[in-house]
């Protein structure tokens, strides 16, 4: 028993170990203050357009914060990636939502293939944000359908989900190109 105790290894406690990741995670480095500035202003101008024109599903304003990235151009050509991807998602959620609106068999078969071309995607797209971008579009936009509103309100809140994150990425790009200038 005596020779098997200098084997063992005694595990950290998992209160250091928390604060040496977070010493790790948010130790300072040059222009993290200019890249933290341009995510919180990207996302407060998401939710000041969301609260002032009261569009739906401002919680999509996460999406200014997934798109950025460390330098200016890298974030604008982010959203260049994204924008096509996001604009083919959103033809696919309303396109779906006009086919299976009518046949809840129809609608059922929708979710569970959109959930799983979502999930899919996150797996197998390069760009993270970008599949997130989508999977949140598909997410949002499901249980729109299943709400007792009238189809014209189903159909425009649909609508408003797939534009939001469209917009939170033009506004994270708009401010990148901004914040390049100064």
């Amino acid at each position: 028993m005596e020779a098997l105790a200098p084997y063992v290894t005694e595990w950290p406690r998992p209160l250091a170990w928390f604060r040496e990741f977070l010493k790790e995670e948010l130790a300072p480095y040059p222009r993290r203050g200019m890249l933290v500035a341009r995510m919180v202003i990207a996302a407060t101008l998401i939710m000041l357009i969301t609260m002032t024109f009261r569009l739906p599903f401002g919680v999509q304003a996460i999406y200014a914060l997934v798109v950025a990235r460390e330098s200016h151009s890298a974030t604008v050509s982010a959203v260049r990636m994204a924008l096509p991807i996001l604009a083919a998602a959103a033809g696919y959620v309303i396109l779906g939502t006009m086919v299976s609106l009518g046949d809840p068999m129809l609608r059922t078969l929708w979710v569970i293939v959109s959930l799983f071309i979502g999930f899919l995607a996150i797996r197998i797209i390069s760009d993270y944000g970008t599949a997130v971008g989508f999977g949140i579009l598909v997410a949002l936009s499901i249980p729109v359908l299943d709400q007792h509103i009238s189809t014209e309100l189903k159909g425009t809140q649909t609508l408003c989900a797939a534009c939001q994150p469209m917009l939170a990425a033009i506004c994270a790009a708009r401010v990148a190109v901004f914040f390049a200038g100064l």
